[in-house]
């Protein structure tokens, strides 16, 4: 009796283990799947770009004086021509009125330098010249008469010998006079090295008032384009030296982007490739396009924001007019799109596993999960391109390492993403 009872119980538990494990082998599990449907995949580069203006001209203060009056704030717009800074020019315009006075100081000492004879004194030294030419040419007449009548004996010879040297007297007092006419002009002649002394002076002096007639001209900054003040250093009353910074000025409507690509990447960003720029604002996304304006021909070094060092290149970017008011300094997200497929397939990276050395994935069919091999194409992130072994309306079961699951296993409760 003890013996059957035993072997009821014995069958009754083997056949309650023999229900569990068909149920267990015919029992379907959940499954995540997706519907296959073709689509673009497309692969990108994502970097922070920053606005910057290409035309930007920085005023420097082009005199050592105090400024007296600012006349333009940061932000303002101006225009070419504009008045930006004054400067004080009264002590400059003392210095310049004392300049010139030296200068016809020295110019009236060098007319007195060269002061020559009057005129009254020159006549009169030529009246006696005159007046010895006179008495020259009687004593000369008279020489020759006496020699005349000393040849024909008709007086003695110290007649003829007083005759003589009252022509020779004569003669001396011309001469004598004519070096009274020197002597008094000589009298009045300036030293040599004069005239390069008072040259010397008038240039310094000249020279000195040029640089203030410069530095007065220069004694308004004006705007030198139309634009915008982004940096205003000047202040009134503020004392400056020649080449400090005063004012920076921008055209704003003259902008480009530029961003710093790593050098892994930047094969594959070419000139006038599109890019899509986003700025993003409290409400909402705001989205421009561009075109790749340059690459620089050399990479610069930087630090991550986790302070490693990388190798970056800068591109600068054109935007194309838009509607969304991009001002210098702003920050976007540039969006380089690198590789762009439409109409084709592509699975999550996640869904894709090795089988006997191959890329695979679970498909299902008709209520079933099937491993199913496959040839994949470009990858990015996220996606895989699947060149060959799936169609459109294909569904594949998205996690393969869904607990249970194996070949020609039942599936359902399936979540359909696309």
């Amino acid at each position: 009796m003890k013996k059957t009872v035993k072997w009821i119980l014995w069958t009754i538990i083997i056949f309650i283990l023999l229900l569990y494990t068909l149920y267990s082998l015919t029992k379907a599990i959940d499954v995540v799947s997706m519907e296959i449907m073709p689509k673009t995949v497309s692969k990108s580069i994502n970097e922070k770009g920053k606005v910057i203006a290409t035309d930007e001209k920085t005023i420097f203060s082009p005199l050592a004086a105090e400024i007296s009056e600012v006349k333009i704030k940061e932000n303002q717009a101006v225009k070419k021509g504009d008045t930006l800074v004054i400067y004080n020019t009264k002590e400059m315009h003392y210095q310049l009125e004392q300049l010139k006075a030296q200068l016809e100081s020295i110019r009236g000492q060098e007319q007195q330098s060269y002061q020559g004879p009057s005129a009254s004194q020159i006549k009169q030294q030529e009246l006696m010249i005159e007046q010895a030419k006179l008495q020259k040419q009687a004593a000369d007449e008279e020489l020759r008469k006496a020699q005349l009548l000393y040849e024909e004996k008709a007086i003695s010879k110290n007649s003829y010998e007083e005759a003589k040297r009252a022509a020779e007297t004569a003669n001396n007092l011309l001469l004598q006079q004519k070096q009274a006419l020197e002597v008094l002009k000589d009298q009045y002649k300036a030293p040599q090295g004069t005239a390069q002394y008072f040259k010397g002076q008038k240039e310094v002096i000249s020279s000195q008032i040029d640089l203030l007639e410069y530095q007065l001209s220069k004694s308004e900054i004006l705007a030198p384009m139309d634009g915008i003040i982004i940096q205003l250093d000047a202040k009134e009353k503020m004392i400056t030296s020649p080449g400090i910074p005063l004012v920076t000025i921008i055209d704003p409507n003259k902008l480009e982007v530029e961003v710093l690509i790593l050098t892994d990447d930047i094969l594959d960003i070419k000139e006038s490739m599109p890019v899509e720029m986003t700025l993003e604002n409290s409400n909402e996304e705001l989205i421009t396009k561009g075109k790749v304006k340059e690459i620089a021909a050399y990479a610069q070094e930087n630090i991550s924001a986790l302070g490693l060092e990388e190798q970056r290149i800068k591109v600068t970017i054109t935007p194309e007019s838009s509607k969304i008011p991009l001002k210098p300094g702003y920050a976007l997200e540039v969006i380089f799109t690198t590789y762009k497929e439409e109409n084709c397939i592509s699975v999550p990276k996640t869904s894709l596993f090795t089988y006997k050395g191959k890329d695979a994935l679970w498909i299902v069919k008709n209520g079933r999960a099937f491993i199913q091999e496959v040839e994949k194409g470009l990858e990015t992130d996220q996606e895989v391109i699947i060149k060959k072994g799936l169609n459109p309306g294909d569904t594949i079961i998205i996690d393969p390492q869904t607990k249970g699951l194996k070949e020609n296993k039942k599936v359902y409760s399936v979540v359909a993403t696309k």
